[in-house]
């Protein structure tokens, strides 16, 4: 199976091998055993480490199963979302982290993408279970955030609706 991966057509890009068709890639990914795909995508995310292609860095160790990697890539991939303004792509990318691993620093950083992205429930939710998180035992010091972030990001006039974030999460505890 693997000879069948070096036989099909490709074009060189930052994984150095790119299917020309959907349809040559999905045979291929057919005929490999789930250790072969995985040793297949383990590979390509080493080789890729150090391209800026956070996200397909990321959906490639998750693929081979490796999670922190895919967790530390992906909140890699949702910084650079958000920098570029890609507030909806952020926060996206900032739920797929969280579901790796949840922690009050991603959701603080989900927060503040959905708010930017116009999805203030988002906003609201995300602002809540980082107050969940960070009141855990056992939370890391840089959780206190999460419990505070709505008011601090009002102080600075980033969150215009901070009032209603607070009350409504005062509300919910």
């Amino acid at each position: 199976p693997l000879s069948a991966l070096d036989e099909a057509t490709t074009l060189i890009d930052a994984t150095g091998h790119r299917f020309v068709h959907a349809l040559t890639r999905d045979a291929v990914e057919a005929s490999l055993t789930t250790a072969e795909r995985r040793a297949i995508h383990r590979r390509i995310a080493e080789a890729m480490t150090s391209s800026a292609h956070y996200a397909d860095v990321a959906r490639h160790w998750s693929a081979c199963g490796a999670t922190e990697e895919a967790r530390v890539w992906t909140i890699r991939a949702a910084e650079d979302a958000v920098r570029r303004l890609a507030y909806e792509e952020g926060a996206r990318l900032y739920r797929a982290a969280a579901s790796i691993e949840d922690t009050s620093e991603v959701q603080v950083a989900l927060g503040r993408a959905a708010y930017f992205a116009g999805d203030l429930a988002g906003c609201v939710e995300a602002a809540q279970r980082a107050a969940e998180l960070a009141s855990t035992p056992g939370a890391s010091t840089g959780a206190v955030r999460g419990t505070t972030w709505a008011s601090g990001v009002s102080r600075v006039g980033m969150l215009p609706q901070a009032e209603t974030v607070r009350a409504m999460v005062a509300t919910s505890a």
